[in-house]
């Protein structure tokens, strides 16, 4: 399921998602644990590829960080 998320003063956000978490709301504007392995690599300017857990169940993930101007925006 698609997610779109933005750095916000350092913190990443859940701008744009189809996720829902384990009780089926959405998960719009949530933030993401600093500790989460997207994160992570995001912040080294790195794509992910591997298991995340998300909305209770478990999800093969594939990302790509947004750099623009060396900065990362997502």
């Amino acid at each position: 399921e698609a997610a779109l998320i933005q750095n916000v003063n350092g913190k990443f956000v859940r701008t744009a998602t189809l996720l829902k978490d384990s009780s089926g709301k959405p998960m719009l504007g949530s933030v993401i644990a600093d500790t989460d392995p997207v994160v992570k690599a995001t912040l080294a300017k790195q794509p992910y590829g591997g298991i995340t857990f998300r909305g209770g169940k478990f999800n093969v993930s594939r990302t790509m960080p947004i750099i623009e101007n060396d900065q990362v925006l997502g």
